[in-house]
């Protein structure tokens, strides 16, 4: 199974600003490629995600080998998580890692 998922990371506020509607949020997209398996699929995903110009992925999987993870990231992964050890705060903060 193979899913691409784009979310969106704030990264940054304006805290000076004191009237709350002319605050500005910066947003980057950061892409989530979620898999059962990193492979080769999942390493073709993660290609055809950087040459459409996506530069922020996030891998998430349940199962992966070294030189499977080697090759996701060679192929432009910016982050990785296992699907067993992912919690809320572990993907938020791995998504907000990948976009800065």
């Amino acid at each position: 199974m193979l899913v691409a998922a784009a979310a969106v990371v704030e990264v940054g506020l304006d805290d000076d600003v004191e009237d709350d509607a002319s605050v500005t949020v910066g947003v980057l997209v950061v892409d989530e490629v979620v898999v059962d398996d990193v492979d080769d699929d999942a390493v073709r995903q993660i290609r055809s995600l950087k040459q459409r110009g996506l530069d922020k992925i996030v891998v998430m999987a349940t199962r992966v080998e070294d030189a499977n993870l080697l090759a996701a990231l060679e192929a432009g992964a910016n982050g990785f998580l296992r699907r067993s050890q992912s919690t809320a705060a572990k993907l938020f903060e791995t998504l907000r890692t990948a976009a800065s």
